[in-house]
């Protein structure tokens, strides 16, 4: 009798499992979404029949029955292994999700950093600027402080040369005075030394020009060129000192 009630059963589940069959085998899965949807529809509706009912199927010796439960295992198998890619595919998203904030943080700081770059390349430019302005400034400067000193450094070698033909005149006219012809070295020694002043101060010069043009010249002719120059000139100097140094000379040089 227990036989007969098993087969009954039996009998009485395989038609559910035909019908199940015909609705949870498709040939083919569309997508892998799809398909573990559609493997886990069907195993949900396989495994909606009592414990009893597995028992009986699973104790049948039926072929079909046992191809049935082959089934089910390989659909679990692939629903796991849809469920394991399924995580994997999860894992991925969520890294490609990090490593796109990752890239947007780096893209921040990246822009950032060129800014700032941006904005000491133009504090850069505006001080390169301002120095070439400065540089100009300081050679202009440079220049009109060289240009002064020459002149200061010729109006003095000047001036040394006037002061010394003029005390050159000096001492000759004090010469000629005492008794000795040196008229035409003292008409050299004031043509040298108003051409010394006119190097050393030419704007006195010109007013003085300016004035003798007015009252018709020198009588005294010194603005003549001088005389060529003697080959005792230096003799002349050197006579000259030794005179005005002399004791006799020196007693009766009025004071």
């Amino acid at each position: 009798m227990t036989e007969a009630s098993e087969s009954q059963r039996g009998e009485a589940v395989l038609p559910q499992v035909r019908e199940a069959n015909k609705k949870t085998a498709p040939a083919e899965l569309e997508a892998a979404r799809k398909k573990h949807a559609d493997l886990i529809e069907q195993v949900r509706r396989v495994f909606e029949v009592s414990d009893d009912e597995l028992d009986t199927v699973a104790n049948d010796p039926n072929p079909q029955v046992q191809k049935k439960l082959d089934q089910i295992e390989q659909l679990q198998a692939e629903v796991d292994a849809v469920k394991a890619e399924a995580e994997e595919w999860k894992r991925n998203m969520d890294r490609l999700a990090s490593e796109k904030e990752t890239a947007r943080a780096q893209l921040t700081l990246a822009e950032v950093h060129l800014r700032a770059a941006k904005e000491k390349a133009l504090e850069l430019e505006a001080a390169k600027s301002e120095v070439v302005v400065v540089k100009a400034e300081v050679d202009e400067r440079v220049d009109k402080y060289k240009a002064d000193a020459e002149a200061a450094q010729d109006f003095v070698e000047n001036t040394v040369e006037h002061m010394k033909w003029q005390s050159r005149r000096e001492a000759v006219e004090e010469v000629h005075a005492r008794g000795f012809d040196l008229s035409a070295e003292i008409k050299d020694a004031k043509v040298l030394e108003a051409m010394a002043r006119k190097l050393a101060d030419p704007e006195e010069e010109d007013s003085e020009d300016s004035g003798e043009s007015e009252g018709g010249g020198d009588p005294d002719g010194d603005d003549a060129a001088p005389t060529k120059t003697r080959p005792h000139g230096i003799l002349l100097d050197v006579f000259v000192f030794c005179f005005l140094h002399h004791p006799f000379v020196k007693a009766v040089r009025p004071l």
